[in-house]
């Protein structure tokens, strides 16, 4: 199970969005120390969307009372969470309807805009 976060500057595809994911167990029983924390980044990169795994340590839910941990990138890159994360992130990108401005970058590059 995860919770997420995704920020962005509106209009301004060139400072790009950060996505925070918080994962591992939830539910009554769950406490912050159930839970670790990943982050992306989210570019256009030559017309296409881009997503890099960076250090959470510096991100919105490090340090907050959801997470006992943030992963550093080499936490994360080269095990099997990686295609764990870039599956979840890619649903979360492609799936939730308000992140349409983000989607809509892509297609506005691609095109030369």
């Amino acid at each position: 199970m995860a919770a997420y976060f995704v920020g962005w500057a509106e209009q301004r595809p060139d400072h790009g969005a950060s996505f925070d994911l918080i994962l591992r167990k939830w539910g009554a029983s769950a406490t912050k120390h159930d839970r670790y924390t990943v982050a992306l980044d989210y570019r256009i990169v030559e017309g296409s969307p881009q997503f890099m795994i960076v250090d959470a340590q510096s991100r919105l839910t490090s340090g907050s009372d959801l997470a006992d941990s943030t992963l550093k990138r080499s936490d994360v890159i080269g095990t099997p969470l990686a295609s764990k994360v870039f599956a979840l992130v890619d649903t979360i990108y492609m799936g939730d309807p308000r992140l349409g401005e983000l989607r809509t970058w892509a297609v506005v590059a691609s095109k030369g805009e």
